[in-house]
């Protein structure tokens, strides 16, 4: 009888066969339980040493239950959490450019260790909390940027300068992008920024390599020509005036071919030197060819302001220069055209300027022809159309040195 009462129990009493994955398990008894399990099932659960136990399927057995479930799915989630933050963590460290979050207050929320370095304000940690407007050089870069963030909500490739803690800039591009709340109001900003202090150095010194002459570091003949086009434009558009004085230097050849070519490099670059100081920053002062230059004279007010510059010019070269422990006297013809005076297009002013400085040349080599002459004073009279004769025998020790002064007898 009391077997036959076993037997009937045990028929009434589901029996569960379960390995030892308790999640499993639980998933399986929630499932039969709300679709019922009929008598004798059993379940074959994967994984683990298999156990065998009743479970009274009550409400109150399956509560349970279904709380560990979820207490165990939400340990497991946070643990995948926490190590795809760690992830996230180490790659946002050592990342190679800056990488900077902050408040919508300007202060810095967070950033990694080459955004710290790169500013050298302090570590990571001194960095959070300090105003970001503390790294720009410029402030009103700063707002640019804010005003940028606000229109459009991205930046992207805008050419910055930020400073140092000592002082020194650096040239970076940053790329950031604006976060809204719920509500649209912006809270948070996160911004790469690359340093490309070394790639702006090399354009800079690439951009004067083509604009300069490496023998003077003038203006080459390029950068004249545009300097002159923005003259030309400039002139036109503040009705203003500009004066070009082409410059030569006499006796060129006859120093490189008798002293060589070293000794002409040294003799140009100091004769660059003599006239440089006589040359306002505001004008241009370029080489143009082997001996020839060009000074673009800018808003001059009379006639006689550019007669005065072209005269310093020549003054500035009555000491002779040192080459090689020789002394060689340097002198220049200069030719004059003023715009809009003498023309009003750069092809005519350029003809203008070219041919004042033919005619000047003319007249050195007509005193140095006359000084042999005796009727020297009509030859020079004509030469100079009127205006004062210069005594040639100084002009001859000046251009041929004391030296090479032929006699005037």
């Amino acid at each position: 009888m009391h077997r036959n009462r076993a037997k009937q129990d045990a028929r009434k009493t589901p029996h569960v066969e379960v390995r030892a994955d308790p999640c499993a398990a639980i998933l399986f008894v929630y499932r039969k339980f709300s679709t019922g399990i009929p008598e004798g099932r059993k379940a074959d659960i994967f994984g683990g040493s298999i156990l065998n136990f009743n479970v009274w399927l009550t409400p109150i057995v399956i509560s349970l239950m279904i709380s560990i479930l979820v207490s165990i799915l939400r340990r497991r989630s946070s643990s995948s959490a926490i190590r795809g933050a760690a992830r996230h963590r180490h790659v946002y460290d050592q990342a190679q450019c800056g990488l900077l979050s902050s408040g919508w207050d300007g202060k810095v929320l967070d950033c990694n260790e080459a955004f710290s370095k790169m500013t050298g304000h302090g570590s990571r940690e001194e960095m959070i909390g300090r105003p970001v407007i503390d790294f720009y050089a410029d402030p009103a870069e700063r707002q640019k940027v804010v005003e940028d963030l606000l229109r459009i909500g991205v930046v992207e490739n805008v050419r910055l300068k930020l400073k140092r803690k000592t002082g020194q800039t650096l040239d970076v591009l940053l790329n950031a992008k604006l976060s809204r709340n719920g509500r649209g109001e912006p809270f948070e900003v996160q911004g790469t920024v690359l340093d490309f202090t070394e790639h702006c150095r090399l354009e800079r010194k690439l951009r004067w390599q083509v604009q300069h002459d490496r023998l003077t570091a003038l203006p080459n003949r390029s950068t004249v020509d545009d300097r002159l086009r923005q003259a030309v434009a400039r002139a036109d558009r503040n009705g203003t005036r500009f004066a070009l004085l082409c410059i030569d230097v006499d006796r060129f050849k006859f120093i490189n071919d008798n002293y060589g070519h070293e000794a002409g490099d040294e003799f140009l670059r100091q004769f660059v030197a003599r006239l440089s100081p006589r040359v306002r920053a505001a004008d241009t002062f370029g080489r143009v060819g082997g001996d020839e230059f060009v000074i673009i004279l800018d808003n001059f007010q009379t006639d006689e302001d550019v007669a005065r510059v072209a005269k310093d010019l020549i003054r500035s070269l009555n000491t002779p220069l040192q080459i090689s422990n020789q002394q060689l006297p340097a002198s220049i013809s200069i030719g004059i055209a003023k715009y809009p005076k003498d023309a009003t297009n750069l092809a005519d002013l350029r003809r203008r300027a070219d041919h004042a400085l033919y005619r000047a040349k003319e007249r050195i080599a007509l005193i140095l022809i006359a000084a042999k002459l005796r009727n020297w004073h009509q030859i020079l009279a004509r030469a100079f159309e009127g205006e004062e004769a210069p005594d040639p025998q100084k002009l001859v020790r000046h251009y041929l040195g004391a030296g090479d002064s032929p006699s005037l007898n």
